[in-house]
């Protein structure tokens, strides 16, 4: 599954690899990330997201927020890493529970 925090999440690094989209430090809240699709082609992996964040109207807490996605999925051997992750506006929520999708999920 993708689109949780860290904590709660169940690794066995011997046949699983975690994968995290971290959109960095947030002036706000009303940020969100979502992991939509993952696939290994070769020793690469590409990675499918959105990066959400607030339109102007919507009501966001004056905090500084750190937002995440993450997903456990089957052990992954990649030499290159190629994130693809759109930019939405909108409200956090509707980036909702993230599913990583792929041949592995």
């Amino acid at each position: 599954a993708g689109g949780k925090t860290l904590e709660g999440l169940d690794v066995d690094f011997a046949r699983q690899s975690l994968l995290v989209v971290a959109l960095g430090q947030c002036p706000t809240g009303g940020y969100a990330a979502q992991i939509s699709g993952v696939q290994k082609r070769g020793d690469e992996l590409f990675v499918q997201g959105t990066a959400y964040r607030p339109r102007k109207e919507d009501p966001v807490t004056q905090a500084l927020s750190y937002p995440i996605a993450a997903a456990v999925i089957e052990k992954v051997h990649a030499r290159w890493i190629h994130p693809e992750i759109d930019d939405a506006q909108g409200p956090a929520a509707a980036a909702g529970k993230g599913k990583a999708t792929g041949p592995d999920h």
